[in-house]
């Protein structure tokens, strides 16, 4: 199932919207998220390599390392205590791993792992970063896995297939959602549980596109290019929130380049208003566009993000209104 953080959350598959690790140290890890966001991560599927917690400044999400990790971060000893007691750990992949067992858009649950082999090892920046090996339990569905070349995942393909694989996903949330509650009432079942059925029932290996009809496809393909046409002017900004430079550390900074996008936004659906276009559908696409440019971090739906554009306005526009 591919999904967005904060349904991960809502779901309590992974609750926290940030931190990468949830557990405690007392009992081990629940759930991690392999989101590529640091370069030692290494993904073979059935096993990876995992980098712990700690190491970036607090106010930056997607910095680089600029200290040493260490066991004294409870959220890699939590992890630690699951290798010694060897309790599965929930694990979910983000769109944005460099790997071809992420999914195309979103997050996905990927079942149960185990943990082994805690350790300090020095990293690529030369400072330390605690490492875990994780293997997939025995007994579960195979992983999906994309066939589209790592090189290719930042271009206009990967956004392509990314915008494909949300509204498919989005069209059967409302059914998928409800039967979900109802076999969850009935049956009394677990969170892990609910999870693992979603990755039986909906599939995100590409081959489930290969039956579609040709004439479904170009429509898609037409509507996406629609909607990339309405951000050229744009697009210096849109590459500089997926690859944010020094200036955007700080959280002003990433605030003021939402904002301006959100302005474009603005003022395409303007446009389209007085044209008697469907708004709703086109507020829909370009922040659905807009999100396939977000860290994995920030990942989320669109419409939280045009919330939290409006929200960053509304206090941009009173800081104005107090100078």
């Amino acid at each position: 199932m591919s999904t967005y953080r904060r349904s991960c959350s809502a779901d309590h598959v992974h609750p926290p919207l940030q931190a990468g690790i949830y557990g405690r140290k007392a009992d081990g890890a629940r759930s991690v998220v392999l989101g590529g966001g640091f370069d030692e991560d290494e993904d073979h599927g059935d096993t990876f390599t995992y980098i712990g917690s700690g190491g970036r400044e607090s106010d930056v999400r997607w910095g680089p390392q600029t200290r040493d990790q260490s066991f004294e971060n409870t959220l890699n000893q939590s992890l630690r205590m699951s290798a010694l007691l060897q309790k599965p750990v929930r694990v979910i992949r983000g769109s944005e791993l460099k790997s071809v067992y992420a999914p195309y858009a979103g997050f996905r649950y990927d079942g149960l792992y185990t943990v082994h082999n805690p350790r300090e090892e020095m990293g690529g920046a030369g400072l330390v970063v605690c490492k875990f090996d994780f293997r997939r339990c025995p007994d579960q569905p195979p992983l999906p896995r994309s066939e589209i070349p790592l090189s290719e995942r930042d271009d206009i393909t990967m956004r392509r297939v990314k915008f494909k694989k949300t509204r498919k996903q989005e069209q059967g949330n409302a059914v998928a959602s409800s039967s979900r509650t109802g076999l969850s009432k009935s049956r009394g079942e677990s969170v892990s549980s609910r999870a693992s059925a979603d990755v039986i029932e909906i599939s995100d290996d590409e081959d489930e596109y290969e039956d579609e009809d040709e004439e479904d496809q170009e429509d898609l393909f037409a509507a996406i290019d629609k909607v990339e046409r309405e951000f050229q002017i744009v697009q210096q900004e849109l590459q500089r929130l997926n690859q944010p430079s020094d200036d955007l550390r700080d959280k002003r900074g990433r605030r003021e380049l939402l904002i301006a996008i959100g302005h474009h936004v603005d003022k395409v659906l303007k446009r389209k208003k007085v044209r008697s276009a469907d708004v709703a559908w086109w507020r829909h696409e370009l922040w659905a566009y807009v999100s396939t440019f977000l860290p994995t971090a920030k990942t989320m739906d669109p419409s939280h993000l045009e919330e939290l554009y409006h929200k960053y306005e509304k206090r941009e526009k009173e800081k104005q209104r107090r100078r």
